[in-house]
């Protein structure tokens, strides 16, 4: 995984620093070769889809018959297409496909469950090598490159 993975530049009006677009940050990540897609986001406390009891906030991709009609398996490199999905959706998060389309596979480790997973999956299995890791809300996320094989997603996979 490349390491001179960096923030676009944000901008200044009046003095003040501002954050860059999410259309920024989507399309640094599609320059470092990962497809690109919306998800909802979370505004005034809940998520963008409506479902008053979303039991995944912020986490699950945005659908349009016309933009997505696949979901996550629109997800895209081509700006023309990131720039029309965060025109139209200027607050969605950002979601990168894993697997071939982005050659990278990650390993979530949420809350203290999944380190206590992590922890006897090594004891079995030798440690991990090192990598990328993502600091998440709940955890970590482990970045590993994939060129071949399909990794299917799963998930529970250690109790």
């Amino acid at each position: 995984m490349s390491e001179g993975l960096s923030p676009p530049q944000a901008s200044a009006m009046d003095g003040v620093a501002l954050m860059a677009k999410m259309v920024d940050w989507a399309l640094m990540y599609s320059g470092q070769g990962f497809a690109v897609f919306p998800l909802h986001g979370i505004a005034s406390g809940r998520c963008t889809c409506g479902v008053a009891e979303c039991d995944s906030a912020g986490k699950h991709p945005r659908w349009d018959a016309d933009l997505l009609p696949l979901g996550l398996h629109s997800a895209s490199k081509d700006e023309r297409k990131i720039r029309t999905w965060w025109t139209r959706w200027p607050n969605a998060n950002i979601a990168i496909a894993t697997g071939l389309v982005s050659g990278v596979v990650v390993v979530d480790i949420d809350g203290p469950k999944g380190v206590d997973s992590m922890k006897m999956l090594q004891r079995r299995h030798g440690k991990l090598q090192p990598t990328r890791v993502h600091q998440t809300g709940k955890g970590a996320h482990l970045l590993y490159r994939v060129t071949r094989a399909a990794v299917k997603n799963q998930t529970g996979m250690v109790p």
